[in-house]
């Protein structure tokens, strides 16, 4: 409170301070610093601490130094060894059937968002639905689940998440029929208006480092992304709720359009324009069609999702 009173970012805040130079770079994964910046690892401890330094990661005060909230969220070896942080690690659990009465598998990833960002998507991929697919004499597993989509929405997870709030952490659940990702606090944007305002975040040096670790791509593009990467592989529209204390986005498997209940179809109907619009496109019953992969001759059926999204 007396950091932010002082206009200190929660990330450049202090979280572990009056510690060596060994110890910081124990606490810390440089190793997989480097490695985002597609670097090798310098042999000489003080230019590794140099770089640390200039990307606000940790703080030479003196004889010694202080790592930031932003060195750990992203690069902590153990999220434990930084108190209050350890309430910070994302846990991802997968259940049987679709509802959460019967818990299969659990992992919950105790090191920086950064250091385990890939990590982290691979084991998510790995434990949604498969389904078997059979090319001559091989067999492979494959989720219809678009990868783009995944790494998109837990990235949006982390760097909007309130880290003020200690009692709860980022989630990511995965059922037989959806996966459902859910992060401490309310957005700051209207859940509705997601793909075509300005992002708003309280975690806007998070936000930049991501960008410059080559996590993020673009800064407000994520949402837009992972859409559209479930758009193209034809699964159901995504649904953004939220609570007094909590976000949380609705990832579908795949359904017929027949399938579908009617707020689907205009939830979906609704992003698709949202999207057409961002790249200056006319929204038309033929994009409706593409959309829903609906047979030309059927025309009248997309014009009626169309005019009920009107």
């Amino acid at each position: 409170m007396i950091s932010a009173a002082h206009g200190i970012p929660y990330e450049f805040q202090i979280a572990m301070k009056n510690i060596s130079a060994d110890e910081a770079l124990n606490l810390l994964d440089y190793k997989h610093f480097y490695e985002l910046l597609d670097k090798n690892a310098p042999k000489a401890t003080d230019t590794i601490l140099s770089n640390l330094q200039d990307y606000k990661f940790a703080v030479q005060d003196g004889d010694v130094w202080n790592i930031t909230n932003l060195g750990a969220i992203l690069f902590a070896n153990d999220f434990a060894q930084f108190g209050y942080l350890n309430a910070k690690p994302v846990r991802i659990l997968r259940y049987v059937g679709t509802n959460n009465l019967v818990l299969e598998k659990e992992h919950t990833e105790t090191r920086g968002y950064a250091a385990a960002f890939d990590d982290m998507v691979d084991y998510i991929m790995k434990n949604l639905p498969q389904q078997e697919i059979i090319k001559g004499a091989i067999r492979q597993n494959k989720t219809d689940y678009p990868h783009t989509a995944i790494r998109e929405f837990l990235a949006n997870c982390l760097v909007h998440q309130d880290f003020a709030i200690t009692e709860t952490d980022v989630m990511v659940e995965i059922f037989t029929d959806r996966i459902v990702m859910t992060n401490p606090g309310s957005p700051l944007t209207d859940v509705n208006r997601f793909i075509d305002l300005p992002p708003r975040s309280r975690n806007e040096k998070l936000a930049q480092a991501l960008l410059l670790l080559h996590i993020c791509e673009r800064r407000g593009s994520g949402v837009d992304r992972a859409i559209e990467a479930l758009e193209t592989a034809l699964m159901p529209p995504p649904k953004f709720t939220k609570g007094e204390y909590f976000t949380r986005v609705f990832i579908y498997g795949r359904q017929k359009l027949s399938a579908m209940g009617k707020q689907d179809k205009i939830r979906a109907c609704y992003q698709h324009c949202c999207l057409l619009f961002e790249n200056n496109i006319e929204m038309t019953n033929q994009a409706v069609r593409e959309r829903f992969e609906i047979d030309k001759k059927n025309y009248s059926t997309a014009s009626r999702i169309y005019c009920r999204h009107l």
